[in-house]
């Protein structure tokens, strides 16, 4: 990924920033509202300097985003319970968090572990989906 150090050092900072916040609140769905400040964050810089790494970062992160936020929404209201959600989903939207401030606290970011981190983005969102969710409970999808 080749960015302008001052824009590269931006992405540092606020997903820093939404990576703490989203560990400091128990509340999925403020959970969900950090994690929507990556994809955010990454629109304004693809506006500054294109990129299609960090293009293609912005769309697992925001497509996922809308898939997790609708199946949390779904079922805290009562409208959808067909399935449950993940146990573990709160920890790995941390863990997803931290992984993301951490890929841009170097000085590079590693295209293998941006791929890491969007495969765990991928596998968490497809977990919230029917399909996924039966993969999940018969241990094939492992979180």
């Amino acid at each position: 990924m080749q960015l302008p150090k001052a824009l590269h050092d931006r992405l540092n900072h606020e997903f820093r920033f939404a990576a703490t916040k989203m560990r400091e609140t128990p509340i999925v769905q403020r959970k969900l509202y950090y994690l929507s400040a990556f994809y955010g964050e990454i629109s304004r810089i693809l506006n500054q300097s294109w990129d299609s790494e960090l293009a293609l970062l912005h769309q697992v992160i925001q497509s996922s985003h809308r898939l997790i936020i609708g199946r949390v929404t779904g079922f805290a209201s009562g409208a959808d319970r067909t399935i449950d959600l993940p146990d573990n989903l709160s920890e790995i939207l941390d863990e997803i968090g931290g992984a993301l401030a951490d890929a841009f606290a170097g000085s590079q970011v590693s295209s293998e572990e941006l791929y890491r981190i969007m495969q765990r983005i991928a596998d968490l969102s497809y977990a919230t989906t029917g399909n996924g969710y039966y993969l999940y409970e018969r241990g094939i999808l492992k979180l």
